[in-house]
């Protein structure tokens, strides 16, 4: 379970430093699809009403201003766009030789 911690910056509680307000935050999961939906999920339940600058990082899918989420990394996404959709955001579907839908369910969306 993820647990997150009180930050203080310059005497500001977070969010209300500027500091916190641009992308800062990279998080790496191991353990497939469902372990990142999982972290996701709780991100966006910590973070949902935390207003970011609304500027996304390169191949990034928007979840609110302040979360972005992709898979890979950008320079593999430059140098072997096959392995990616054509957004970039995500994996091939058959990137492993099976057929397998990579992309994660955008909390933000309503159902």
């Amino acid at each position: 379970m993820l647990s997150f911690l009180s930050i203080r910056v310059k005497n500001k509680p977070f969010p209300l430093c500027e500091e916190h307000r641009i992308p800062k935050i990279v998080i790496y999961v191991g353990g497939g699809k469902e372990k990142a939906q999982q972290v996701l999920d709780k991100m966006y339940e910590h973070f949902k009403d935390i207003e970011g600058l609304d500027r996304a990082p390169a191949f990034n899918e928007r979840v609110t201003s302040f979360i972005y989420v992709t898979q890979g990394n950008r320079d593999d996404k430059i140098l072997y766009p096959q392995l990616f959709e054509k957004s970039l955001v995500y994996y091939q579907p058959t990137i492993t030789g099976e057929h397998k839908d990579y992309r994660l369910i955008n909390p933000a969306t309503p159902k």
